[in-house]
């Protein structure tokens, strides 16, 4: 519930989850973890949940970790000798999604130190020959 004490002190509407602590007479704010809140919806609003392949847990879209691994239903050197001749062979898209818990606990995650936390590292893309 939102009071109407905090809007005049802060002059920004507050969450029951962010609103100040009153720590003798005075507000205090809690310290943020991550700017995005671990999150990357930004100002979207709900996102929608979805299941994380390893442990099942039901985890909100833009949090979750995916993995995206495309396979082929033909062996690598046969598909080598295909291309050669100019035979194009589809693959099979397959996704997964991770909760951060199996992330970290499978290494598609890595925990940063408290400096690091701040910024989004910059992902860097294989190149393609």
């Amino acid at each position: 519930m939102l009071c109407l004490r905090f809007l005049k002190r802060n002059s920004v509407p507050r969450s029951i989850y962010n609103r100040p602590q009153y720590i003798g007479g005075e507000a205090w704010e809690m310290t943020k973890k991550r700017s995005s809140g671990g999150r990357s919806k930004g100002g979207k609003g709900r996102s929608g949940m979805v299941q994380c392949s390893y442990c099942g847990a039901q985890v909100p879209r833009d949090k979750a970790k995916r993995q995206t691994r495309y396979t082929s239903l033909v062996d690598s050197r046969i598909l080598k000798e295909l291309r050669d001749q100019g035979a194009s062979v589809n693959r099979t898209k397959t996704t997964k999604y991770l909760c951060i818990s199996c992330a970290v606990h499978r290494g598609v995650v890595n925990i940063r130190a408290k400096d690091e936390r701040r910024h989004v590292p910059r992902r860097r893309r294989p190149r393609r020959n």
